[in-house]
């Protein structure tokens, strides 16, 4: 725990906000910076997946087309959404390190 001045401001220099501010910004940018590869058991479907249902960097391979268009939908899907939640579990992680005090 850091020694707190009276006037608000950390014995060593800043604000409390600006320390706050600053912590949060470092958060956002590694949010924003969470990419996870994924690829189904088959590795039909490749894929980067961000939080919140982002996606980019999607491959299909020649050999996903032998599957119907249902079976295939199925398939990216799936991949996608098991992505996102890889990705949205690292933002929690990230979140709750922030809230611990255990990132800057």
């Amino acid at each position: 725990m850091r020694p707190w001045c009276a006037s608000g401001t950390r014995a060593r220099g800043g604000t409390v906000f600006q320390d706050v501010q600053r912590r949060i910004e470092a958060m956002q940018q590694e949010v924003q910076a969470v990419r996870v590869p994924v690829e189904d058991p088959e590795g039909l479907v490749r894929l980067i997946a961000g939080p919140g249902g982002a996606f980019e960097d999607l491959a299909i391979a020649d050999r996903a087309y032998r599957l119907s268009a249902e079976e295939l939908a199925e398939l990216v899907t799936r991949t996608m959404k098991d992505g996102t939640a890889r990705a949205d579990e690292r933002v929690r992680r990230i979140a709750a390190d922030m809230a611990k005090g255990e990132r800057p």
